[in-house]
């Protein structure tokens, strides 16, 4: 059954039995598991430079039963249109969007900026009374952090793509790729420009039960600050997984433990 099937879509394409919906200005949202018959469903947010099937090796790990949808920002994975440069352009265009997708019993999951984008996207939700079960923030810097980041605004193509394949996000196979590299390096800056704008409201706790994923071993976000993020919900735990920053794709098998534990 078509993604159209629960909401209206520009258009919609199917590969290799998996759904895709291309959504409000390029929006672009895929189903990697299950139908919009699940009552259950879990939305994932990527990190910086990522998309959708980032997610695939987690949601094949998933329990049957469940829908599992993951977001491709303007521009990134198969999603048409110019890439969105504005942290709150985007919360607009996902927090509208995604409205007659969510049901009433749905997770979220977001990865790095992915779990800002999540938790900022949940503030808006709950003053609409709308609230996800729980929400996980996997390996996200401190929203009242972010200038300590503004260095990455400066980095040059093979500095940031040297970074990313440090985390692991880079398949080896693309690294000699000179023209993937230049239109991902045009990815990752257009992601960073969002990042460098994250705006939250630091008066409005979450009220949904929050998780967030943290690794000690984390070489871009510091597992000794990532306990603040404590003060940004009113039900706050914490999970500690191993593997650098893009620890979704590196140690998926754990990560998607994890989740299935919380479901």
């Amino acid at each position: 059954m078509p993604i159209s099937a629960v909401g209206k879509s520009d258009s919609m394409v199917t590969k290799s039995n998996t759904d895709y919906a291309i959504l409000e200005k390029g929006l672009g949202l895929r189903r990697l598991k299950g139908s919009s018959d699940n009552k259950t469903k879990i939305f994932f947010f990527p990190f910086v430079g990522g998309q959708s099937l980032s997610f695939k090796d987690i949601a094949r790990g998933l329990p049957e039963g469940i829908e599992v949808l993951a977001i491709d920002f303007p521009g990134h994975g198969w999603a048409r249109g110019e890439c969105i440069k504005d942290f709150e352009e985007l919360i607009n265009l996902l927090s509208n969007v995604l409205l007659e997708y969510l049901g009433d019993n749905f997770y979220f999951f977001g990865h790095s900026l992915g779990g800002i984008l999540a938790y900022r996207i949940t503030q808006i939700l709950e003053e609409k009374n709308i609230k996800p079960k729980k929400v996980i923030i996997s390996a996200s810097p401190l929203p009242h952090r972010i200038e300590e980041y503004k260095y990455l605004d400066k980095k040059s193509m093979k500095e940031l793509v040297e970074i990313m394949s440090g985390f692991g996000s880079i398949n080896s196979a693309f690294l000699d790729n000179q023209t993937y590299l230049e239109y991902y390096f045009r990815t990752i800056k257009d992601d960073i420009a969002v990042f460098l704008k994250t705006k939250v409201d630091m008066d409005k706790p979450i009220e949904s039960p929050s998780f967030i994923f943290y690794s000690e071993e984390d070489s871009f976000v510091k597992y000794t600050d990532i306990f603040e993020w404590g003060i940004y919900g009113q039900d706050v735990s914490f999970v500690k997984v191993k593997g650098d920053h893009i620890f979704v794709q590196t140690e998926y098998e754990e990560v998607t433990k994890k989740i299935i534990d919380l479901l």
